[in-house]
């Protein structure tokens, strides 16, 4: 499998910018505690290419969780996560849409 692995130890709050470009994604979120509120932000659409995949972990509860399409569209994001919790996003091109397939 071919994912950039990009880690992050986020506080409440916060934004966790993914890299912006082409390449599929594995977010490792590993933050201290609980975390009451975070914010995912994906890739601009003009840098997204057609199945491009975003894979989030996170090992620690995530009560209110946004992602933020960043100029495009999200079908069926979560809104919170559990400890040890997962979700798949894939890009498709012709709807400019990312939807959740895990």
């Amino acid at each position: 499998d071919n994912k950039v692995t990009q880690y992050a130890a986020p506080l409440a709050g916060s934004t966790v910018l993914l890299r912006d470009d082409q390449s599929s994604l594995w977010l490792v979120l590993t933050p201290a505690g609980t975390l009451a509120t975070l914010t995912v932000k994906l890739p601009l659409v003009s840098n997204c290419v057609d199945r491009q995949e975003i894979l989030v972990n996170a090992t620690q509860i995530v009560t209110a969780l946004t992602i933020d399409a960043n100029g495009s569209s999200v079908i069926g994001a979560p809104t919170a996560l559990a400890a040890n919790g997962f979700f798949r996003l894939r890009w498709d091109a012709v709807m400019k849409t990312w939807y959740r397939v895990g």
